[in-house]
């Protein structure tokens, strides 16, 4: 059965999106790629995409266009993500579902939070028919904040019903452990998304691990 409630290191859980729990990089990469086309900017590798998602698309897209070129191109990637392309190729990760099921069998409570639109990400968590596990669903255009601000954290838990002392941060990124530091969270890095193991280290999270089944035994234990 696992740990009551009230044994729990660990009330609540805030994932990250790409990387974290699902792997929507596919999708990213072609209509990043349209994008650049229309616009007459390089087209870019997959890795060269992949290792630059999740502080946002803006910097993403700045870090390959012009100035003159990254109006154009946002609009483009933005019609495109958001509209058909955005299902391409997207599927969770390993261990996500059941890393989900076990912690809402614990009554622990879960958010998303992530710098991808809000309605896509409510889009996605739909189509992969893991939305029901979550308490809220959290990006950008929902707040006017985005992570690693604090503001936006605090938003979340106080949506959950929370303090920063009952929640853990999950993600893939060093956004993510900024995240969760800037709110005074502990934090959990995953090396399934962006960042290797090695990268991941050097940001310091409390935990570091392989799997996101590791999360169950951390909420559980902290260990």
């Amino acid at each position: 059965m696992g740990e009551t409630m009230s044994n729990l290191k660990f009330r609540a859980v805030l994932f990250d999106l790409d990387g974290t729990l699902i792997d929507h990089f596919t999708a990213i990469h072609k209509c990043v790629n349209y994008a650049f086309e229309k616009v007459g900017a390089p087209q870019r590798s997959f890795e060269e995409i992949k290792r630059n998602v999740g502080g946002s698309h803006e910097k993403l897209l700045h870090l390959f266009v012009t100035d003159a070129q990254f109006p154009e191109a946002e609009r483009i990637y933005r019609e495109r993500i958001t509209g058909h392309a955005a299902l391409d190729g997207v599927f969770l990760l390993d261990g996500a579902r059941e890393t989900l099921e076990e912690l809402q069998k614990r009554g622990v409570k879960m958010a998303v939070l992530t710098n991808k639109w809000g309605k896509v990400t409510r889009r996605l968590l739909e189509h992969l028919e893991v939305h029901q596990f979550f308490d809220a669903m959290v990006g950008v255009e929902d707040t006017q904040w985005r992570k690693p601000e604090k503001e936006l954290t605090d938003y979340t838990m106080k949506k959950l019903g929370v303090t920063a002392k009952q929640t853990l941060m999950v993600g893939d990124s060093p956004f993510d452990v900024a995240t969760g530091r800037n709110a005074g969270l502990k934090v959990c890095g995953v090396a399934t998304g962006t960042h290797s193991r090695e990268q991941l280290e050097l940001e310091k999270p409390d935990w570091l691990v392989n799997s996101l089944r590791d999360v169950i035994r951390i909420v559980e234990r902290g260990a």
